[in-house]
């Protein structure tokens, strides 16, 4: 988890380095949210998510009572 945790955040550093990719996200942000994006307390609240919570989560997701297989003929 450690390691997954530094892989997004130097994915999402080294993503803001694109300036023009950044300025139209923060713009699309600000448009549908009316928030701008805090780079520091994203990188915080991905650093404060538990193993536990990652699995609680990828239990709701994957729950097999909720997923469905489509099978074109």
């Amino acid at each position: 988890l450690r390691t997954a945790k530094a892989q997004i955040c130097g994915q999402i550093g080294i993503s803001c380095d694109n300036s023009e990719a950044f300025a139209v996200a923060m713009a699309k942000q600000y448009a549908h949210f009316g928030t701008q994006r805090d780079m520091q307390r994203i990188m915080e609240g991905i650093q404060t998510v538990s193993a536990t919570e990652l699995q609680d989560l990828a239990r709701t997701i994957y729950d097999p009572d909720g997923l469905y297989t489509l099978i074109y003929r």
